[in-house]
């Protein structure tokens, strides 16, 4: 009887997992990439796409769904940085707009509704892995930053 019970509570899990499951987050994901040049310097370049596709596969895994469309919310990451003589500093930002509407003039705006921003310097060496590294933590904190906002809405 204990067996019996105890496959029953396994075949409920996935159903109850699948009813608390909650609608999808549709955006768009932005990633602006700015390296300021010295000679040689794209040697150490972010490579965007590939930045892309991870940011969009911790979105996916998270519930949220990454469209090419305008008119959805947007998540940019920007990255700007800029070489030394042995180290690159680098300014890492995520950001997250959406439709907001002005109370007084009743005008619909993109607003930035959550930011994170971080300030890096590393080797040039370990330039690539830092960045993509930090870029990570900030796509990360907005997820669960905003499953918390989801769960104090519902």
């Amino acid at each position: 009887m204990k067996r019996i019970l105890i496959v029953l509570a396994l075949l409920a899990l996935p159903i109850a997992l699948l009813c608390t499951q909650q609608n999808p987050l549709y955006i768009r994901v932005d990633v602006e990439i700015v390296e300021l040049a010295e000679a040689g310097f794209k040697d150490y370049g972010i490579e965007k796409s590939l930045l892309t596709d991870i940011i969009t596969k911790n979105f996916a895994a998270a519930n949220i769904i990454v469209k090419s469309d305008p008119d959805l919310p947007k998540f940019l990451l920007h990255i700007k940085s800029l070489p030394t003589d042995n180290t690159i500093a680098t300014f890492v930002q995520g950001s997250f707009y959406e439709e907001s509407t002005i109370v007084h003039t009743e005008k619909t705006i993109w607003a930035i509704t959550w930011t994170q921003t971080n300030i890096i310097a590393c080797p040039k060496s370990a330039y690539t892995k830092t960045v993509q590294d930090e870029a990570i933590n900030i796509v990360n904190s907005f997820i669960s930053d905003y499953q918390r906002r989801e769960e104090t809405i519902k």
